[in-house]
């Protein structure tokens, strides 16, 4: 409860306001004991010694000792006071002010969590629009972005660019056989051993389907090419185990150079996979390379 008393001078407002002590009830009720006692205790430390001490001495001494017992106990009610966390009460506009701070520093805690929270989900949507959600690789939209750098700089740095397509051969049976679920798992494997077959600078796409295609932004000529080409092929080779089955997968593979003239990425890809649907039609377990 607070009092407040206001005082009238001519030309002046004087307005006090007594700042509130409170307590919950049970600590309320402990503390009015605690002091209770300690009036008790003082009181009857007096009656005993006005009683039995001598006239002119029994005053003082009885004085003397209800004032211990009165200090005694409010230093025990203060003590328990402290313990049970009492802070002196705040007036009332800084009470307001520290109540704005802290509403101010929530709203900003939780600004900052959402503009988190809208930042992961930019990135999110980012990586999503250039990767394949299947496989996690890069799609046709980066592999177009990554080709166009690849080709300015070798325009400028005066070296060339190779592009690998590949195609997985006869890929409709494992979906038709196994069903798509191990399909996919199929194409997931493949992702994994492309990934790990080339070099940091290069990259491995999901082209679309069972087509992946593999970016060399910097590769001496043909026959290096082939010595590529032939790492992949090998890094396919061993069986895919996919829960109980066991899938071997062939593919084939054509592969460009980027050549004076080319004028842009689409030209390389049309090349690579032009070159991609003759060694499918030449055999499905041979070399199958064209450059």
């Amino acid at each position: 409860m607070s009092l407040i008393a206001k005082g009238r001078i001519p030309g002046y407002s004087l307005k006090i306001r007594a700042m509130p002590v409170q307590f919950s009830g049970v600590w309320s009720f402990i503390l009015i004991l605690v002091s209770a006692g300690a009036v008790i205790m003082g009181l009857a430390a007096f009656v005993r010694l006005a009683a039995f001490l001598p006239m002119q001495i029994s005053f003082l001494n009885a004085w003397e000792a209800t004032s211990i017992h009165l200090m005694a106990g409010c230093a025990l009610a203060v003590a328990i006071v402290w313990l049970i966390g009492f802070r002196p009460p705040v007036p009332d506009h800084l009470s307001s002010a520290h109540d704005h701070d802290q509403a101010l520093a929530e709203r900003n805690a939780r600004l900052l969590e959402e503009v988190a929270a809208l930042r992961q989900e930019v990135a999110q949507a980012r990586h999503l629009a250039y990767h394949d959600a299947l496989t996690g690789l890069p799609n046709r939209a980066l592999l177009l972005d990554r080709l166009n750098q690849a080709m300015l700089q070798a325009t400028r740095q005066d070296h060339t660019v190779g592009l690998l397509l590949l195609d997985i051969d006869d890929f409709k049976s494992v979906n038709d056989q196994l069903g798509h679920n191990v399909g996919d798992a199929v194409l997931q494997s493949v992702a994994i051993r492309l990934s790990g077959s080339i070099r940091g600078c290069d990259t491995a796409c999901r082209y679309g389907g069972d087509e992946f295609v593999i970016l060399l932004p910097e590769i001496g000529g043909v026959e290096e090419m082939k010595a590529v080409a032939a790492k992949i092929r090998c890094c396919l080779v061993p069986p895919h185990r996919i829960g109980n089955e066991i899938v071997r997968v062939c593919v084939s593979i054509g592969t460009a150079l980027l050549r004076e003239g080319q004028a842009n990425s689409r030209e390389l890809i049309d090349a690579a996979d032009s070159a991609m649907y003759q060694a499918k039609a030449t055999t499905r377990t041979g070399s199958g390379e064209r450059a």
